[in-house]
């Protein structure tokens, strides 16, 4: 019976540590769906928070440098850059999500449209390739899904501007 109370204890000590994170706006939109189903709500707090994955950015145009910063660009420098390259980075097995922050500010219709562009490849020694998804429901975040049995991986996310003019290859 300790054993119990202990263990609701120590459940009860990890939602309230992470209650502030719950409440930010970037982890809003993940959590949302997941109050319905208390496991699920558990496995989001686990991976969003207590997770490995670290996001490095890098990008170049007009004034602006990014090189392996862990800070994405601010709206300023990101609308002076019309392609932003992250280096994705999962740590352990469990890792399942990272949210890469461009700040284009797209219209609510870019998603529809495909926007950004994605592209992405991997840059860690393996013999497998992730399964990864990415979910652009957000206009100035893009999610990178990993599936959680996937071995730990590193990887490189191109995104490009869509809208036309923005940038060369249109």
């Amino acid at each position: 019976m300790n054993l119990l109370i202990y263990c609701g204890a120590l459940l009860v000590a990890v939602l309230a540590l992470s209650l502030p994170a719950l409440c930010h706006r970037c982890h809003y939109t993940i959590l949302r769906k997941a109050w319905r189903d208390p496991l699920r709500l558990m496995f989001a707090v686990l991976t969003e928070e207590l997770g490995a994955v670290t996001v490095y950015y890098y990008a170049r145009a007009g004034g602006v440098t990014l090189e392996g910063s862990t800070t994405g660009p601010t709206a300023t420098q990101a609308a002076q850059c019309p392609m932003i390259k992250a280096k994705v980075v999962f740590g352990v097995t469990a890792d399942a999500q990272a949210l890469i922050t461009h700040n284009w500010g797209l219209d609510a219709s870019a998603p529809g449209y495909y926007d950004p562009e994605i592209q992405w490849y991997q840059i860690s020694d393996g013999t497998y390739m992730p399964s990864l998804t990415f979910d652009v429901a957000n206009t100035n975040v893009v999610n990178v899904n990993k599936l959680g049995t996937n071995a730990p991986t590193t990887v490189i996310v191109i995104l490009r501007k869509g809208s036309i003019g923005s940038g060369p290859w249109q």
